[in-house]
């Protein structure tokens, strides 16, 4: 039973379970199936009781690839607005402490569409960006990880 960490061609660092089991640590300090950390930040995590549900591994859901997300962003003019959005915004972590949805954002290569925080955000985001729910739906089809 132990962490495995994993250098990623792109100078990050993979941490899971060898045992599927969820793990904590690494920043903001929560609970992860897998973690993604920049090399240089040397996170350490530690593996907890609690297996991670096959249901999210079988999961049907849309995942929406970080990168093409913030690419198709920039080209339509949105980013900076998205950005200064997801500065603003603060979420609850485990322990019930109010942390900036940025730490979770920048930790994130991918968004999966029926997560809590993606549908809540997004919800909250589209007033912000001026899309019609089609115009969204088409940025996402085009994002799929």
């Amino acid at each position: 039973m132990a962490v495995v960490y994993e250098e990623q061609e792109d100078g990050m660092v993979k941490a899971y379970s060898d045992q599927h089991r969820k793990i904590f640590g690494g920043f903001p300090e929560a609970e992860y199936d897998v973690a993604y950390d920049p090399k240089d930040a040397q996170r350490t995590y530690v593996e907890t009781d609690e297996y991670i549900s096959t249901q999210e591994s079988t999961s049907t859901a849309r995942r929406f690839s970080k990168l093409s997300l913030e690419s198709a962003l920039f080209q339509m003019g949105l980013l900076d607005r998205v950005d200064a959005f997801i500065d603003e915004q603060l979420v609850e972590n485990k322990q019930g402490q109010k942390v900036p949805l940025r730490r979770f954002y920048n930790t994130a290569k991918e968004f999966r569409e029926d997560h809590p925080l993606f549908e809540k955000y997004l919800g909250l985001l589209k007033p912000v960006v001026g899309l019609t729910d089609v115009q969204i739906e088409q940025l996402l089809d085009s994002c799929q990880a």
